[in-house]
């Protein structure tokens, strides 16, 4: 049964679905945790609110969303290159006799972007609960 090309196509089609419907729920659980912590109210009522707030201001919240995708990989491309150089520097000028300074410094990296991650992600969820409250207010 898993040869068959139809069974193939079928779990694939339904594997998209269910990614699209994953990444739905994602985004209008953070925007419904925005909006219940804004106006108090239960979750499904947030819910649909954010549903309405963003269906009306599509344009901004994908304006927003794109600039914060950018931001999001300079500031960590930025951190962990940044991290990962002052490694080097600090590996290079006090330990002579390490061959191999690029290890520990891809250790660095890891966790420098592991930190950046997380860090960014409150920048990103505050720029989202600014937006919100600027259309709300307008």
């Amino acid at each position: 049964m898993k040869d068959n090309i139809i069974f193939k196509i079928v779990t694939c089609i339904i594997r998209c679905c269910l990614k699209c419907l994953d990444c739905c729920i994602k985004f209008m659980n953070k925007n419904a945790y925005i909006q219940v912590a804004l106006h108090n109210d239960n979750f499904c009522t947030a819910a649909k609110n954010s549903f309405w707030l963003i269906a009306n201001n599509g344009r901004r919240f994908t304006a927003v969303g794109i600039t914060g995708s950018i931001l999001m990989f300079l500031g960590k491309a930025l951190i962990t290159t940044a991290c990962t150089f002052i490694c080097l520097a600090i590996v290079d000028a006090m330990y002579k006799d390490i061959e191999q300074p690029f290890i520990p410094a891809l250790v660095v990296a890891l966790f420098a972007y592991m930190i950046a991650s997380v860090f960014l992600a409150v920048f990103d969820f505050s720029a989202l609960t600014i937006l919100h409250c600027f259309c709300l207010d307008e």
